[in-house]
């Protein structure tokens, strides 16, 4: 195998880790949120603009100039 194939390799599966880890982590949000709070307090949408909006702060951050 090459370098740069290994490299793929090696980018694809810490690509599909993230995705795997970034989903478990809103399922127990979820979970955490439709059995500790309230009735009707829960929001699905709420949960996924705060994911949307904390990947952009966080991983948008990393291309702008220093």
């Amino acid at each position: 195998m090459s370098v740069p194939g290994m490299y793929l390799c090696k980018f694809l599966i810490l690509t599909v880790m993230l995705f795997v880890a970034v989903t478990l982590e809103n399922l127990a949000l979820m979970k955490i949120g439709m059995s500790d709070l309230p009735q009707e307090t829960f929001e699905m949408g709420t949960l996924l603009c705060h994911h949307i909006h904390a990947g952009i702060v966080l991983y948008g951050a990393d291309f702008l100039p220093l």
